[in-house]
């Protein structure tokens, strides 16, 4: 009987050591999720034209094959934009006020802001970085971007 009651013990003492294991992965996973809290669209257009470029916006989420793809398109462009025009990349699941302030509804997006954060065009879907960087350019072109970021 005293194996009997040993056994049980370390049995219930691994168990109890694996459900505080998992209740605290689930604690320290609900405090990363807080701090990709849902920002006011304000702030963030205020954060975004601070160094009075405009701003191209990347709407994307976790879960869109379709966005991932576009990763390496949208790090060239970033790349060849540097200083020209500040890249943002917004997770429509976590920012869920900024993309209904915008009206997505879907991704991918992207939005091009003038420097004071007014919206001038917007390119829905995935895209080629030939398309893209058409889509910029003619931004740039837009008499509302005047004398910005070109």
């Amino acid at each position: 009987m005293k194996k009997f009651l040993a056994g049980t013990a370390g049995k219930v003492t691994i168990i109890t050591v694996v459900l505080l294991l998992v209740l605290c992965i689930f604690l320290i996973k609900t405090s990363q999720e807080e701090k990709a809290a849902d920002v006011e669209p304000a702030q963030a257009v205020q954060e975004w034209t601070v160094d009075g470029l405009p701003v191209f916006i990347d709407f994307t989420a976790d879960w869109c094959p379709y966005c991932k793809e576009m990763e390496p398109v949208l790090k060239e462009l970033r790349r060849e934009y540097d200083g020209k025009i500040t890249f943002v990349t917004v997770n429509v699941d976590e920012q869920k006020k900024i993309a209904q302030e915008f009206g997505v509804s879907s991704v991918p997006v992207y939005m091009i802001l003038d420097a004071s954060g007014t919206p001038v065009t917007y390119y829905p879907g995935a895209a080629t970085k030939e398309a893209l960087t058409a889509f910029i350019e003619d931004a740039f072109a837009n008499p509302d971007m005047a004398g910005e970021g070109a």
